[in-house]
Order: structure tokens, then C-alpha cells, then sequence
């Protein structure tokens, strides 16, 4: 089996089994408890921007990284984190007073110290994805993800809720690092040179900077809801998000990881254009009718899966199937911006994206009495935002924003026709039961496939030809 294979096999199987775990864990626990992390969530996200900070793509597009470099990268990794892990702490009461639960205050000294570990683990991260190692990044990330799952859901069942999920987190974090050491086989030494740091500092701080302006446009939502309708509302946004991003993450991410190297690799802009758009075309058609499916049965599983308790979700679920369609193109684009080593661009693009998302959700905070208002308002502006972003993802390959949309438009016109027959059935036929779930799951990617076959059946073949060529060039 080869690595691509492997690494693919171990994604798809990961996030099948992080979907059962939060199942078991989102009938073991309350929504409350899921909304007290979805209250750190943000800041959390914010430190790790800087813990982060492109290190793991800076390694890739690098053309080599030797000893030196490496320990300088752990010992400024080290030095930089704990300073911004003591600012954390220490405004710890300030969040506390914001949000008005004293519960968060032990929980941000145990994500602060994991922390430490996890910007280390960027480096490590790197160097194994710059080998094009799949098998130990898969290794790694299926031993951490089982084994941190496990200690949770034996802490919920015993009642230890809240910390049955900082847990769960610290452990990944650390298992991460301690296999992340082993497989890279590094070895200290006490080496720091300022020199050794100047590329990745300059990649990374275009990457960063984005990363902060697009903090607030991916995080003010949880901000806001947290502080004006509490943990419970905030637990089911952020769970009905988390669920429904969960077929991006199964499929794009593995995309984005596996590509990313070799795009790097290309001569010019065309090629990578070219390994752009099939991967888009591929993300585009998988996850469309995933998201068709949830909404559709949405009403029925929902009640059925996670409890009577969480019944709040589905109309969440169903708007942000909607935003889903569009979003998870999103990363891909990153093969383009960060591949091509476009980060200046890059963070033009992020600057106006995240404005008008920011802009947005003010908006709904003040107009709106309800969570889910201020959701309809970001999930609006986010799907607006498409084609900005088909524009600067364009000019970074240097092409035109039609040809990208041209990629995608036959499989917009399907989701669209696939949508209206789907829903003028359900208005005739009772489908919100077993027997009409199970026809609903088969029923959509047969009925979305067929019609994108049938609309152009030559960029079909020629892109399932693509990758099996790639596939069988692997195996050969």
C-alpha cells in the first residue's frame, strides 16, 4: 500500500471515528458543557495563530531545512510560546468576568500549558509532510485521536463532563508531540541563530497576519453568542457547525495535506492551476451531496442520533448546509496562495473577506434577538464573499476568475436541480422515517452524480482518469 493510500485510508477512518465519539459524547454530555469550551474556543484559536504562525507550510515550500534550523525553530517555538502562555494566564480573570462562568478559569491553565506543546509539534508536523512521510503523520494522528477519545469518553461516562473535554484536548495535544519526537527522531541541542529563522519568519508573518484578520471574521460568532445568550445556545451553534463541517474535514483537508507538497513542487503557474482546479472539481462534486443529505435528513437523525435534548441543532444544521456547499472550497485555495508562495496576496484577500464577516455579524448582534439570527446573517455574507475570493484566488494563479467558475458551474447547476427535486418530492411523500432516510441517503449522490454526468460526462471521464493514472503510477 503506498502512502498516499495510507494516509488517506487512515484520514477517511479518523474522522468516521471522531463523528461516533462526538455522537457518544454529545449524549453523554450537556450542551452547556460543550458552550463553556466554545467560549475559549476563540481566544484559543487567537494563541495559536501565533503558536502556529505557517510554520508546517513554510517547511514544505522550503526548498531544504537542515539541523540547525530545526533547533532554532524549537528553541524560538519554546521561548515565544511560554511568553504568550503567561499572557494568557494571567488574563484569565478578565475572560472569566466577560463571560460570567468561573468554571473557565482552571480550564485555561490546562490549555495553556498543552499549548506549549502544541507549536512545538508544528515543526515536527512539517518536516514529515515535506518527506511526503503520510504513513507516520496517519500513524501519529490515529494513535493521538483514538487514544484521546477513549480517556474521554471514559471520563463522561463517569460524569466528569467538562473535564471529560479539556481532557480529551490536552491528550491529543500531547500525544501529538511525544510521537511527532519520536518519529522525527530529533535530537536537542542547544542551538539559536537569528538567521536560521528569516524565511520561515517571512513566510509566516504574511500567513499569521491573514490568520489574525481572519480570526475575527471565523470567531466573533462564538464571541457573541456566548456573551449575550449563554453556554447552551453557544454549545448548539457551535456543535451543529462542528457536525456539518465535519465532510469538509473528511475530505478537503486530506486534499489540502496530500497536495500541498506537490504543488509546491511545480514549475509554473499552469500546472498548478491545473491540479487546482481537478482537486476543486473532486472536493466540489464529494461534499455537495453530503450536505444535501444532511439537510434533507436532518429533522429525522438529529432526535434519533444525539437525543431529544439537542433537537435545537436543526435548523442550524440546515442553514449552515447551505454555507458548506460553497465553504469547502475554501482551503483549497490555500494551495494556490501558500503553494505558489502568494502570501502577500493572500492576506489582501483575507483582509476584505473577514471585514465584511465582521460587519456582518455586528450587524446581527444588534438586529437580531436570536442565535440563529446572528447565524443567518453570517452564513449570508459568507456565501456573498464566494466570489471575492474566486477573484483572488485567480489573480494569485494568474488566470481569470471565470475560468475557475467555469470549473464548477455544471456541479452548482446539479446541486441546484438535485435541491428542487428532492424538496418537491418530501412535499408529496412522507420521507422523515426510516424507510424515507435510508431512500434520502441513497437517493441524493445517485440522483446529483447522474445529472453531473449527465450535463458534461467528458470532464467526468477525464478527471476520474486523472486520478486513477495517479493512483496506478503510485502502485507501479
Amino acid at each position: 500500500m503506498n502512502k498516499y493510500k495510507y494516509s488517506i485510508i487512515a484520514q477517511i477512518g479518523l474522522r468516521i471515528f471522531t463523528f461516533i465519539v462526538s455522537i457518544i459524547l454529545i449524549n453523554l454530555i450537556a450542551p452547556a458543557n460543550f458552550g463553556l469550551i466554545a467560549m475559549l474556543a476563540p481566544l484559543l484559536a487567537f494563541q495559536n495563530l501565533f503558536h502556529s504562525f505557517g510554520t508546517v507550510n513554510s517547511i514544505i515550500s522550503k526548498e531544504s531545512i537542515n539541523d540547525n534550523e530545526v533547533n532554532s525553530l524549537v528553541w524560538s517555538k519554546l521561548i515565544f510560546s511560554v511568553i504568550i502562555n503567561i499572557i494568557f494566564v494571567l488574563s484569565a480573570s478578565y475572560i472569566v468576568d466577560f463571560y460570567g462562568q468561573p468554571e473557565l478559569k482552571w480550564i485555561i491553565k490546562y490549555y495553556a500549558f498543552s499549548s506549549v506543546f502544541f507549536a512545538i509539534t508544528q515543526i515536527f508536523t512539517g518536516i514529515l509532510y515535506k518527506k511526503e512521510d503520510f504513513k507516520k503523520v496517519a500513524s501519529i494522528e490515529v494513535i493521538s485521536v483514538v487514544s484521546s477519545s477513549l480517556i474521554a469518553i471514559g471520563l463522561a461516562y463517569f460524569q466528569f463532563d467538562l473535564l471529560a473535554l479539556v481532557i480529551r484536548d490536552f491528550c491529543l495535544i500531547l500525544f501529538t508531540f511525544i510521537l511527532s519526537v519520536f518519529f522525527v527522531q530529533w535530537k536537542p541541542s542547544f542551538r539559536f541563530k537569528l538567521s536560521d529563522l528569516t524565511y520561515y519568519f517571512t513566510f509566516g508573518s504574511h500567513i499569521t497576519l491573514n490568520a489574525i484578520v481572519n480570526f475575527f471574521g471565523r470567531n466573533l460568532d462564538d464571541i457573541l453568542i456566548g456573551k449575550k445568550y449563554g453556554s447552551t445556545d453557544l454549545g448548539v451553534y457551535s456543535k451543529s457547525y462542528a457536525l456539518l463541517t465535519m465532510p469538509h474535514a473528511i475530505i478537503t483537508n486530506i486534499a489540502v495535506k496530500l497536495a500541498m507538497p506537490v504543488v509546491s513542487r511545480q514549475k509554473s503557474n499552469l500546472e498548478a492551476l491545473d491540479i487546482y482546479k481537478k482537486i476543486v472539481w473532486v472536493v466540489f462534486n464529494l461534499n455537495t451531496p453530503l450536505s444535501l443529505i444532511i439537510f434533507f435528513t436532518a429533522d429525522y437523525l438529529i432526535p434519533k442520533v444525539f437525543g431529544i435534548q439537542w433537537v435545537m441543532m436543526i435548523p442550524y444544521l440546515k442553514l449552515f448546509c447551505l454555507l458548506s456547499i460553497f465553504q469547502a472550497i475554501g482551503p483549497i485555495d490555500n494551495l494556490i496562495f501558500q503553494g505558489r508562495r502568494k502570501t502577500k496576496l493572500f492576506l489582501y484577500f483575507g483582509l476584505i473577506l473577514n471585514v465584511t464577516l465582521v460587519l456582518s455579524l455586528v450587524l446581527g448582534y444588534y438586529l437580531t434577538n436570536t442565535a440563529y439570527g446572528i447565524a443567518i446573517y453570517y452564513v449570508t455574507a459568507s456565501i456573498l464573499t464566494f466570489l471575492p475570493s474566486q477573484y483572488f484566488t485567480a489573480n494569485a494563479a494568474e488566470t481569470t476568475m471565470i475560468n475557475l467558475l467555469k470549473n464548477i458551474a455544471i456541479s452548482i447547476f446539479a446541486c441546484g436541480i438535485c435541491f428542487l427535486m428532492i424538496f418537491t418530492v418530501s412535499n408529496f411523500l412522507v420521507l422523515q422515517n426510516a424507510i424515507g432516510t435510508i431512500l434520502l441517503i441513497i437517493g441524493i449522490p445517485l440522483i446529483y452524480f447522474l445529472l453531473v454526468y449527465a450535463m458534461n460526462s467528458e470532464k467526468v471521464i477525464g478527471n476520474i482518469s486523472y486520478f486513477s493514472q495517479i493512483i496506478r503510477k503510485e502502485n507501479g
